[in-house]
């Protein structure tokens, strides 16, 4: 094997495999959970968590033991599918060039490759369009760790996709409950 084929099928490999691994990641699960102390009672932000998930078309599937689950489906992005196409047709005409470099006899038919890229925001759109789950759970703190204000306060638990904790810890910070 030559040292230019060789330095060529290096890179490109891992390219590729960069690549597959970028695009099957898109579709991944993001579970997190998230704890926040808030310096409202539990009721007022039990009611708050509520509301707000259930305006972002989340419904309650069930409540039991102090905890609320919310279930919603989630729309899958627009922009990130035709990102993934649009990079997923880069990456392949790429891949196809260099492959046509290194073996002439591949030229032309190695870039027909590239009419596969939609086939990446199609694997996206599929596995992105699912049921999501958040469930949330608030309680009053221990006499121990309540403020040195007095203040009733309460201790927020919510595990569920990273950006629906995100926006919740937004709007909970901009009604002043943490």
């Amino acid at each position: 094997m030559t040292s230019w084929f060789s330095s060529a099928l290096i890179p490109t490999s891992l390219m590729a495999i960069g690549l597959a691994f970028f695009i099957r990641a898109s579709a991944k699960e993001r579970t997190e959970e998230l704890e926040l102390e808030c310096h409202r009672s539990a009721s007022e932000v039990d009611r708050l968590a509520k509301a707000h998930l259930t305006g972002r078309t989340y419904r309650i599937a069930k409540t039991e033991d102090g905890t609320t689950l919310f279930e919603g489906q989630v729309r899958p992005s627009v922009f990130l599918a035709i990102f993934l196409s649009v990079l997923a047709a880069v990456g392949f005409a790429c891949v196809s060039l260099i492959v046509g470099t290194v073996v002439p006899s591949l030229a032309d038919s190695a870039i027909g490759v590239t009419a596969l890229s939609p086939l990446a925001g199609a694997y996206y759109w599929a596995k992105a369009a699912k049921s999501e789950r958040v469930a949330i759970s608030v309680r009053e703190p221990e006499a121990a760790s309540e403020s040195a204000t007095g203040a009733p306060g309460s201790l927020l638990t919510a595990i569920g996709h990273r950006d629906e904790l995100l926006v919740l810890r937004q709007m909970l910070k901009s009604e002043g409950a943490i």
